[in-house]
């Protein structure tokens, strides 16, 4: 494209605005601007009116970079090289070990997680309509691949990835899927044909814009492919700017699709930079971004967050630029202090400061060459640096987790077949208890499961009263007020923030509500699951030799959750497994959770699920309050009052309250209710399924055959535990 032209668009203006600027005549402008123009013959006297009138630098018409060439880096290479050690480590043993059908099953789902484990991590590009988020990506892949302009472009959804990653029979750039699309299948490369709409080229992506894109469709997502160097080792992730209402269908489709990420990279006009509708959407953004740990302590808070002031042309001074950021960081911090998911980031890091948010903002207008040099250098720190310290740990213990989990089951097998082996007898007692005591555990494990019923009942109930309790204390006169009185310096800010800030006060107190009450249903879980294991304790203890069974009560419990949905306990209750007191999670388990989006080691916790409970659900109500606010005349001394009261007004008026209820905390534990029946009948068929293979092993007793499992297991056991990865602890980025 035209360098003036794109100067000039990225400025704003039309032709006749340069011209006017500039003093030259709108007939000479368009003639600078067309392709086959060579700016070199433009003089010298007009190109300097035109880059005074654009605000960049005489250089910028001249140079020949295009995007940010020189910053990207591959900090994944020795992680990818350790992963092909380990598969050349598999191969090497499936040609010289004849593992049987159901250990094959597990190799594979060690595959899929050493794929998982690579997956470049999301950089998900967010901000309000055309705060420059496109064009920024067409900067960094040094490409101009996304439609970007003036006039806000993006309707869908859209992953750029590399071209590796094409699907074996694709041959075009860009395909357009339905709302079954899931980035980790595709990487997998594991993606059905009916989820796909259409393919083509890039012009397919004009067919989806703003203009074009159907308003009354399911969320829809585009991949894009690109040779572009950065994306060796990150996935960027563009998408619609944030909702302005309810009836913003795209940019609430968005928010439905991108529940999770890695790293976040948030564009907001200079010019009024994060304002009540950025604060409202960067906190809820901050908390469904992933806190990649791995066991290791991140050493500072949102490292895996930018704030870009965009748009920051020449106009805008450096010193207006430092007044802008500390304001901006200052009134962030202000209104995010005192929410508990902040605390909860803070736990886990070094703390939140306005110093803090200050170093994550930068300035950016391409033409501007230090402003663009000063993003340069921020973002080689933050995608070459920052965001590999915490990803690579993440990635090794996601392995780590699948060979401890299957170690501990082979040895628990190899004492169980060991058992069969040398003690016989003893097995055959402890079948025989089992049948007699079956009657007396139904009737004890349906009586539990009609209590278990009934306190999940409760916990809903707890969970409105709460809700209510919280409402009227927040949304009460003198309670605004006193937030008025001690967050806003003046009667503009707090009229432009304060019903912003209540809104996400009372989500940020609906998650403390359901995650203590999602503690308690867990704790009721694990008592409800603890019945199985404590029966066979309990034949144990009337037995003079102990037997262990290789029966995983939680695990069969949790082979119900196929296809959970976040917004239920179960998820809360899912995340806490790997830190049950005396319980390994068994491999089976960790590939089942893997597959629903939880982690139960390091990468993983309770903590980090609750921090994204709501979601987009509370966002649309929280954005559908916030439009809906107008500030009437609040003049003299009493303003603050009157404030307070509008705002007290306008969310009672607005049912804040009941479409909480409504439309999250009902279907929250009716998802509950109806995983329950799920995973107790789950659990009760794979008890079931114990005992008859318990009854089939001591039928079908051999000795010589049993010695060979015992002596199979071995051998899968020493494959596990010499598995390369196993020396990789912590690889250094």
């Amino acid at each position: 494209m035209n360098k003036i032209r794109k100067a000039r668009e990225n400025a704003r203006m039309n032709q006749k605005d340069l011209s006017e600027r500039s003093g030259i005549s709108q007939g000479q402008i368009s003639k600078y601007e067309s392709d086959d123009f060579n700016l070199k013959s433009i003089s010298a006297e007009h190109l300097f009116y035109v880059s005074n009138a654009l605000g960049v630098d005489i250089n910028y018409f001249f140079q020949e970079t295009e995007g940010f060439n020189e910053i990207w880096s591959n900090p994944y290479s020795e992680l990818f090289d350790k992963a092909n050690l380990t598969d050349n480590y598999i191969n090497a043993n499936l040609a010289e070990i004849a593992f049987n059908k159901s250990e094959l099953k597990s190799i594979d789902s060690l595959r899929s997680h050493i794929t998982k484990s690579l997956k470049p991590p999301i950089v998900c590009l967010r901000g309000q309509f055309d705060s420059g988020k496109s064009f920024l990506i067409n900067k960094l892949l040094c490409d101009e691949v996304l439609n970007s302009g003036y006039q806000p472009e993006t309707a869908l959804v859209t992953f750029v990835v590399h071209s590796k990653y094409k699907l074996k029979t694709d041959k075009d750039d860009v395909i357009i899927f339905n709302k079954n699309f899931s980035i980790d299948k595709f990487l997998a490369n594991q993606i059905s044909d009916d989820w796909i709409i259409e393919t083509g080229n890039k012009a397919t992506l004009s067919k989806y814009s703003i203009d074009n894109a159907p308003q009354d469709s399911e969320p829809l997502v585009a991949v894009l492919y690109s040779n572009a160097k950065i994306l060796d080792s990150v996935i960027l992730c563009d998408a619609p700017g944030n909702a302005e209402s309810e009836d913003d269908i795209n940019a609430l489709k968005a928010d439905t699709v991108l529940s999770e990420f890695d790293s976040l990279i948030y564009l907001s006009d200079t010019k009024g930079f994060i304002d009540s509708k950025d604060l409202t959407y960067i906190n809820s953004l901050i908390n469904r971004l992933k806190y990649h740990s791995g066991g290791v302590k991140v050493e500072s808070a949102l490292d895996n967050l930018i704030l870009i002031a965009s748009h920051a042309h020449q106009g805008i001074s450096d010193a207006e630029i430092e007044k802008i950021i500390d304001r901006s960081s200052n009134r962030f911090y202000n209104y995010i202090k005192d929410f508990e998911s902040t605390r909860k980031i803070e736990q886990q890091t070094s703390g939140i400061t306005p110093e803090l948010l200050a170093n994550r903002i930068s300035p950016f207008y391409f033409e501007i060459e230090r402003r663009r040099k000063a993003l340069e250098k921020k973002l080689y720190l933050f995608l070459n640096i920052k965001l590999p310290k915490l990803k690579i740990p993440a990635s090794y213990s996601l392995i780590k987790e699948f060979i401890d989990s299957r170690i501990n089951d082979l040895k628990k097998l190899l004492q169980y077949k060991t058992s069969i082996l040398n003690q016989k007898e003893a097995l055959r007692n402890f079948l025989e208890k089992l049948v007699a005591e079956e009657p007396v555990r139904k009737e004890e494990i349906e009586s539990a499961f009609v209590n278990l019923k009934i306190k999940v009942s409760e916990l809903e109930k707890e969970c409105k009263e709460s809700w209510k309790k919280v409402y009227n204390e927040v949304v009460e006169k003198d309670f605004v007020q006193s937030k008025i009185d001690d967050n806003y310096n003046n009667k503009k800010e707090a009229s432009n923030l304060i019903i912003s800030y209540i809104s996400d006060l009372l989500n940020d107190k609906l998650r403390v509500i359901l995650e203590t009450n999602s503690e308690a249903f867990s704790q009721h879980v694990n008592e409800y699951v603890s019945n199985y294991n404590d029966h066979f304790e309990k034949i144990n203890s009337q037995l003079d030799v102990k037997i262990a069974p290789t029966f995983d009560a939680y695990g069969s419990f949790a082979g119900g959750l196929t296809g959970l949905a976040t917004a239920s306990a179960f998820a809360f209750w899912a995340s806490t497994l790997g830190n049950l007191g005396g319980y390994i999670v068994t491999a089976k388990l960790v590939s089942l959770l893997s597959a629903i989006g939880i982690s139960v080691g390091g990468v993983g916790s309770a903590a980090s699920f609750i921090a994204a409970i709501g979601g987009p659900i509370t966002i649309f109500i929280a954005i559908g309050a916030i439009v809906g606010f107008v500030v009437k005349a609040i003049f003299g001394e009493s303003w603050k009052s009157r404030l307070a009261k509008q705002v007290v007004k306008h969310l009672n008026e607005d049912g804040y309250y009941n479409r909480i209820i409504n439309e999250y905390i009902e279907p929250y534990w009716r998802n509950t209710q109806s995983f329950l029946d799920e995973c107790v009948d789950s659990l009760e068929k794979d008890y079931q399924a114990e005992i008859k293979k318990i009854e089939d092993d001591l039928k079908d007793y051999n000795e010589l055959l049993l010695k060979a499992e015992i002596q199979e297991i071995d051998t899968y056991l020493k494959f596990y535990e010499n598995i390369p990865y196993q020396s990789f602890k912590y690889l250094n980025p």
